[in-house]
């Protein structure tokens, strides 16, 4: 799960490859997107995914000492 931190950064990726018009909803097509943007979009989920993870482990291991 990517948080709402984690998702303004998506959106500060790929915002300048599209035209927004309404800023309550922030849609885009991936296949629109161009290459670069794409393969960057790509580490950076994959690097909050990872973060994310370590967290919740880091979390579970927190509660199991007590």
């Amino acid at each position: 799960m990517i948080t709402p931190e984690q998702q303004r950064g998506i959106i500060t990726i790929v915002s300048e490859c599209i035209n927004q018009n309404n800023n309550e909803i922030f849609e885009f097509e991936l296949d629109q997107l161009p290459t670069r943007k794409c393969r960057e979009l790509e580490a950076y989920v994959k690097k909050c995914i990872q973060l994310n993870i370590k967290k919740e482990k880091r979390k579970q291991a927190d509660a199991a000492r007590r």
